[in-house]
């Protein structure tokens, strides 16, 4: 079996959280979340996509998805308020 590349791994990553983000939106909120909240995810692997090519950094992929995971908790969390 071949190995995912980070690219993959991270748009796959990426679209779980905006999944999450919209199942809690449609479920637990009055309100609808703004475009740029509801995406949040979707800007930092769009950064990654752009910054992936000019700098190698290891590690770059978990600190990504940390990233991305993290602006998914806190973005829910807000809108809980």
């Amino acid at each position: 079996m071949k190995k995912l590349k980070n690219e993959i791994k991270l748009a796959l990553l990426t679209l779980g959280c905006i999944v999450i983000i919209a199942i809690f939106s449609k479920y637990y909120l009055e309100e609808e979340m703004s475009f740029i909240s509801r995406n949040a995810p979707l800007w930092m692997f769009l950064l990654y996509l752009f910054v992936s090519d000019k700098i190698q950094v290891s590690g770059m992929l978990r600190y990504y998805s940390a990233a991305i995971i993290l602006i998914s908790m806190i973005v829910i969390a807000i809108h809980m308020i």
